[in-house]
């Protein structure tokens, strides 16, 4: 009987027959069956260790062998440094900034290669292209957000005189209470003072008008007269233009009053009334008007009108109503309603004004920046000491007149707080922008934000005669 041995060894015989079979096709070789699969192996690996070696050796004598780039439709970003070029007339112009990028090369998303310095070696350079100044930056389609639209004025918490500063905030709220049916009296240096009520302002030109409205001793917010442009003006607070004042006028019960005389008329069955006694007769006026024809004159109280001698009296074909005027006095935010520390008009959707008021004024409000040009612009109006606009995003805008009409210009506003032109359809479209609806804005809104140059396509492939910097790296992406 075979040992044990024996039987392992004629088992071990079989098996590496019909493996060598099976790899090799040969039963009988005496050589390993894997045998010849790793000497494959070892020398494919041994070759592409020499093809690679060889690869090297002409990269070491012959570095930059990349030309993709030479395609005139590309941004060529330079690997090193970041700085991006543009190709023509086989030489490479260095860009000023991403949004001179796109208006040259006329893509909102241009093709962009980057290449190393090595590649670019030897390769003529140009004059840089581009617009100075112009945005390196641009927002998305997605964070274009204009409304609301606020204009606001507090004292910058580093302030060292009491002048306040002005704050554009384009899409941010922050909170405040509304005004409401309240009003407040505002000033501003070199200003009369006004009303603000109801998202409108109406001046009060002199203290006559105060005095007839009792309000002579009422507290009056500060503010800059910045703010004052955000607010659409309402007519002024002041009495209508009366012809003939003090004359004898027409016969209103048994006497004759002289014209200008105010009169209410009480009835049972709804709330007083005023005239005015004109030339022809007497005329309806508001409770509002009352009080100002009445201080006016400087006189505490309308005569009495019985219904009877109303009756009996002329009317008046004159009209004496104000459009836009309160019919009534407003009532006049107080102490008692909290301290007025900052006042912020914003414009809706629908462009409506509100007005809020802050007790405490926000910390974004009063932040100091150093860079912002506040004050007055090159074309003698007056811009914000700060734009507020949420980090990557902007607003693309259209001004109106104060009729609402269009003046036919688009504006792009970035998150730097700088507004720049873009004059034609065609440059919005290179800068991504073709497929949006601009919205519509008072362009003295507008106005507030520092203006920036105009974003043109002729423009930008010029060599500018001058520039403020070098040309700028493209940001890293992470």
């Amino acid at each position: 009987m075979r040992s044990r041995r024996e039987q392992i060894r004629a088992y071990r015989f079989v098996t590496r027959r019909i493996v060598s079979a099976l790899l090799g096709g040969d039963p009988e070789t005496a050589d390993p069956p894997l045998r010849r699969v790793g000497l494959t192996t070892f020398a494919s690996v041994m070759v592409g260790a020499l093809v690679l070696a060889g690869f090297g050796v002409y990269g070491l004598v012959r570095p930059g062998g990349n030309t993709s780039w030479r395609n005139g439709d590309v941004l060529i970003v330079e690997k090193e440094t970041g700085t991006r070029f543009v190709y023509r007339s086989r030489r490479l112009h260095p860009v000023l900034n991403y949004a001179s990028a796109r208006l040259v090369l006329k893509a909102a998303a241009p093709t962009t290669i980057t290449v190393s310095a090595s590649s670019l070696v030897g390769v003529a350079r140009g004059r840089p292209v581009g617009i100075v100044d112009a945005p390196d930056a641009l927002p998305s389609t997605d964070s274009l957000h204009a409304l609301p639209w606020s204009v606001c004025s507090a004292k910058a918490a580093s302030a060292t005189s009491d002048e306040p500063r002005v704050t554009v905030a384009v899409h941010r709220d922050f909170g405040g209470t509304d005004l409401g049916d309240l009003g407040v009296i505002v000033t501003a240096a070199g200003e009369k003072p006004a009303l603000l009520w109801h998202g409108h302002r109406f001046r009060i030109p002199n203290r006559e008008s105060l005095a007839a409205l009792g309000w002579t001793i009422a507290r009056q917010v500060q503010v800059a007269p910045a703010f004052l442009n955000a607010v659409p003006a309402g007519p002024d607070l002041v009495a209508p233009t009366i012809d003939n004042l003090g004359e004898p006028g027409p016969t209103v019960g048994a006497g004759s009053d002289p014209i200008g005389t105010v009169y209410r008329l009480t009835s049972a069955a709804r709330s007083d009334q005023y005239f005015v006694l004109l030339d022809d007769g007497l005329a309806q006026v508001s409770d509002l008007v009352e009080l100002l024809l009445l201080g006016k004159e400087n006189r505490s109280s309308a005569e009495q009108l019985s219904p009877a001698d109303y009756k009996d009296a002329p009317a008046s074909k004159q009209d004496l109503s104000v459009p836009d005027l309160p019919d009534k006095q407003p009532v006049l935010a107080t102490k008692d309603n909290g301290e007025v520390a900052a006042l912020c008009a914003s414009r809706d959707a629908h462009g409506r004004i509100g007005i809020q008021w802050y007790g405490t004024p926000p910390a974004a409000l009063t932040r100091t920046d150093p860079s912002a040009a506040g004050g007055i612009d090159d074309k003698g109006g007056l811009t914000a000491d700060a734009v507020l606009v949420p980090g990557g995003g902007g607003a693309l805008v259209a001004p109106t007149t104060a009729s609402g009409v269009s003046t036919g210009t688009t504006y792009l506003v970035t998150d730097q707080g700088v507004r720049y032109a873009v004059p034609d359809d065609k440059a919005r479209t290179a800068l991504g922008y073709g497929d949006m609806t601009p919205v519509r804005l008072p362009e003295n809104l507008i106005d507030l934000v520092p203006a920036g140059p105009v974003l043109d396509v002729e423009k930008a492939s010029r060599y500018p005669s001058t520039t403020s910097a070098s040309p700028s790296p493209s940001p890293s992406r992470k």
